[in-house]
């Protein structure tokens, strides 16, 4: 055996890991493999270092253009987006809504419609709908949930309504045109569309404020006092023993109250009437209820069905005291003729 072979076995065993997949590799006999090494170590010798075949062909790979936007391009992108939105949102904290009716104006507020629900109480809809028709200086309002707009899982229930999703949008686009709209606001049964939202496209062509989930507005009149408007279709806040709750709170802790603060969703009418620094300021706190005036969920549920499905406002912007600024009137008849009478005294 020379040193020659026992260095190469070393070499070997070195390369592999051991003496087993040494001789695995290199098809040699174990026993053999593991002989030499045994010498090889017992006269002291080393193994030289493996020899590292190095390949003479080589290959370039080029230096391919990314599809992703420059990091400075998407930084200024992002700069001028946030810019945008925080323009958007500043605009809507108080919208000021010019009312352009000489004297004093009413907002006759529609508590949900659910307009395509078997419940709906269409004789008294459309009696709201004449109503604001007829009487000058009454305005409309839409607290949300202009339709049922059953998704996912709820969708089933259309199984149980006889107005088709085509009619229920060509009920809504009458509803869109048949009023002179202060606001209409999307509650959770129409945010459930998404970005398409068709309540969105009908009040951009009717030329309507339509805001998701709430608005606050200032309606400038003509001459006299600017009131401020808050509806919100959804209010934080509930209490068995008051259902106006979460709406007074909002007034009572937001530290600059508005007149109206107005919302909907829980199919519950209730009012509060709340009066700051003896009087100086008064905000009227209304929970409106729902045109779905038999609701098989509730049902279910053991719900009260204590409710309203409308409320007139009347606003008179040169009243001489608080008192009389704002009043509220759910007899929606009366409070429209409260408003010819003022109207005509004016």
């Amino acid at each position: 055996m020379t040193t020659e072979q026992m260095r190469r076995a070393l070499q070997l065993v070195a390369l592999h890991g051991s003496v087993s997949a040494a001789a695995r590799a290199e098809n040699l006999p174990r026993q053999t493999l593991a002989h030499q090494v045994m010498k090889a170590r017992k006269q002291g010798i080393a193994a030289d270092k493996p020899r590292v075949r190095v390949r003479a062909a080589t290959i370039e790979v080029p230096d391919l253009p990314s599809s992703a936007e420059p990091l400075d391009e998407l930084i200024d992108r992002r700069t001028r987006s946030f810019e945008r939105m925080q323009a958007a949102e500043e605009a809507r904290d108080l919208v000021p809504i010019r009312v352009r009716c000489n004297g004093p104006y009413g907002i006759l507020h529609f508590g949900d419609p659910h307009i395509d629900d078997p419940g709906c109480n269409w004789p008294l809809l459309r009696h709201c709908v004449d109503l604001v028709q007829r009487t000058d200086g009454l305005f409309a309002g839409n607290v949300g949930d202009s339709s049922n707009n059953w998704i996912g899982r709820l969708a089933r229930l259309y199984a149980n309504q006889d107005v088709t999703s085509d009619d229920t949008l060509r009920l809504i686009e009458w509803l869109m045109n048949a009023l002179p709209w202060l606001y209409v606001i999307g509650g959770n049964h129409d945010v459930w569309s998404g970005s398409t939202d068709p309540l969105r496209w009908l009040a951009r062509q009717a030329g309507v404020l339509y805001e998701w989930h709430g608005a606050r507005l200032a309606l400038v009149p003509d001459a006299g006092e600017t009131v401020r408007l808050h509806i919100r279709h959804k209010w934080r806040g509930n209490s068995i023993y008051n259902a106006a709750h979460g709406i007074a709170r909002a007034a009572r802790f937001s530290g600059d109250p508005d007149h109206i603060a107005i919302g909907g969703h829980i199919h519950t009418a209730a009012y509060n009437i709340l009066p700051f620094r003896n009087g100086a300021h008064i905000t009227h706190a209304i929970q409106v209820g729902t045109f779905k005036y038999f609701d098989s969920h509730a049902k279910a549920e053991g719900f009260e069905q204590n409710n309203l499905p409308a409320v007139v406002t009347v606003i008179n912007p040169t009243a001489p005291r608080q008192t009389g600024l704002v009043t509220t009137f759910w007899d929606v008849d009366e409070g429209a003729d409260y408003l010819r009478y003022l109207r005509r005294a004016a």
